[in-house]
């Protein structure tokens, strides 16, 4: 038997399951922690957010924004920079409705971390968030196991970690992007995780398919891509989310770059047609 907890923040549904109905007070407390020090450290929407102070040169960093940062670089190295941190002003100009390429100061291998000192390009500005979510699903259920002893699963939108021991069947997951997608059942064992990117549920025009909030690095706008929706598995969460974004960036080449790497994972097509690759969606993760 699980028990599960539900609420939103962020602009998404997060979702708390546990196998220890004890353990839900601890988990959602952690939850907390975790997100409230993630505002102070990476929001882009809080004016006093550490990354929003952050100047050219040397800046001595917090323990919090260099984690998110360290996982964000990592994301960025595994991707190819697919996945790349420092569209800052690209991300700022799609939420004002005018995607487009700034002149850049630099890419992600212009940003050097030294434990937790960061050195930045003058002109170059940060957003954490195609990464940050799945880091702090991460964070929560490692914690929460360690703290509870529990099993526990832990889901910020479409980013889902687990941690510690669970069901004896495993984590049953639904990945379905929109109501009209026929739904695949996913079973996750101890300790792995499921990412899905899409091109589907956050857009600055509704009525435009190409306004989606992926976007290429190389470009500066929403991906034009074959892709809706991209869902991969791996031991971590931050793992399986670069890759599903990468897989969205990256187009027609992803099937390739995904078998390549190992990835079990599902690529849905703008026609709704779908692709699978690896395991997926049998049992992926099997327990070692």
């Amino acid at each position: 038997m699980t028990y599960r907890q539900a609420w939103r923040r962020w602009d998404v549904d997060c979702l708390l399951v546990t196998t220890d109905p004890g353990a839900l007070v601890t988990a959602r407390a952690v939850a907390d922690q975790v997100m409230d020090a993630a505002d102070d450290a990476i929001s882009s929407f809080q004016p006093g957010s550490e990354i929003r102070r952050l100047r050219p040169g040397w800046n001595d960093i917090s323990p919090v924004l260099a984690g998110f940062l360290r996982a964000a670089l990592e994301a960025a190295r595994t991707t190819d920079g697919a996945v790349d941190p420092t569209l800052g002003h690209e991300v700022r100009a799609w939420r004002e409705g005018r995607p487009h390429l700034v002149d850049r100061a630099g890419s992600w291998r212009d940003v050097r971390l030294d434990g937790w000192r960061l050195h930045l390009p003058a002109g170059m500005l940060l957003d954490l968030g195609a990464t940050g979510k799945a880091y702090a699903a991460d964070l929560i259920a490692r914690r929460t196991a360690q703290e509870t002893g529990a099993g526990v699963l832990v889901g910020l939108g479409g980013d889902l970690a687990s941690a510690g021991r669970g069901p004896a069947r495993g984590w049953q997951v639904t990945v379905q992007d929109t109501s009209h997608d026929v739904p695949a059942t996913v079973t996750l064992h101890d300790g792995w995780s499921v990412a899905t990117s899409s091109t589907q549920r956050r857009r600055v025009d509704d009525g435009d398919p190409r306004s989606h909030h992926v976007l290429d690095p190389e470009t500066g706008m929403p991906a034009s891509t074959r892709w809706r929706t991209a869902t991969v598995v791996a031991r971590r969460c931050s793992t399986a989310n670069a890759a599903a974004t990468a897989a969205i960036v990256k187009d027609a080449t992803a099937p390739t770059w995904l078998t390549r790497h190992g990835y079990d994972a599902r690529l849905v097509e703008q026609s709704g047609l779908t692709l699978t690759l690896g395991g997926f969606p049998a049992d992926l993760a099997v327990a070692s």
